[in-house]
């Protein structure tokens, strides 16, 4: 029996089942200390994001991903998420694994409390009304930051895991990257996404990062704003928050099991 039968009879089985086969839910990878060549310029492992005005907001955002840190590891003291130089971001900050947001309105400082644990999956979210920003760790509201006025704008890329300026990289994995026009969450507890993000009119760019393959990260809007996996970003299907359109543990079996047998064949 050659390896592609086997692959054929292993969907078979699981379709059988009555499971859909995790075929789509991946994340990317990204690595604070992956070297590049020494004649190279140094760059970090980054989803990078060409500027367009859709991703130049207006008076709302919100910034939310799933991310999965393995290592606080990063330069420059925090493990960068995404964002946009000089006008909005999101990271972890080294010394103390608190989740923070710098948003560009009236005043431009990272802020934030929330907890994030390493070796598991949480989503984030900073939420900007124009007046305040709202951060949530897991659906737990965890401050309200007053920065009142218009968001700055710039030319600048959006980045993902990566912030060239200052050299501070993500390690682990990230997943379902959302830039919103809108806050989305109030100053209070939020449910958690159980399934993937789907596009709507306040959708600025979206991320699902289930190519798998290429160096291209589809945009989910349909604004167009494509990512690029550079700096030897990979992609990952053994590691995702979602699978089959619903939260599950990261190690879930048939999603490790699945994963396996991508690679393997």
């Amino acid at each position: 029996m050659n390896e592609r039968h086997l692959l054929h009879l292993t969907l078979a089985f699981i379709l059988s089942l009555g499971i859909a086969p995790v075929l789509f839910a991946q994340s990317v990878e990204f690595d604070a200390q992956k070297q590049v060549p020494a004649d190279e310029p140094a760059e970090g492992t980054v989803v990078r994001v060409a500027h367009s005005d859709t991703v130049n907001l207006g008076d709302q955002l919100t910034l939310e991903a799933w991310i999965y840190p393995t290592a606080l590891d990063a330069a420059g003291g925090r493990m960068f998420i995404a964002g946009k130089p000089d006008t909005y971001m999101h990271a972890i900050e080294v010394a103390t694994s608190a989740y923070q947001a710098a948003i560009n309105a009236a005043q431009w400082s990272w802020i934030g409390s929330g907890q994030v644990d390493l070796d598991e999956w949480s989503h984030v979210a900073a939420s900007f009304d124009g007046t305040v920003y709202e951060l949530h760790v897991n659906g737990k509201h965890q401050d309200t930051v007053e920065d009142p006025g218009a968001l700055n704008t710039s030319l600048g890329d959006v980045t993902i895991g990566w912030l060239p300026q200052w050299g501070e990289a993500f390690t682990g994995y990230i997943d379902e990257v959302r830039i919103s026009t809108v806050a989305r969450y109030p100053a209070a507890d939020i449910d958690l996404p159980v399934s993937e993000f789907s596009p709507d009119a306040d959708t600025a760019a979206l991320y699902h990062f289930n190519e798998g393959s290429g160096d291209t990260a589809d945009d989910a809007s349909g604004n167009g704003n494509l990512g690029t996996l550079e700096g030897g970003a990979e992609w990952n299907a053994a590691n995702a928050p979602l699978t089959g359109g619903t939260a599950v543990e990261p190690n879930d079996k048939l999603s490790t099991t699945w994963a396996d047998i991508k690679r393997r064949y």
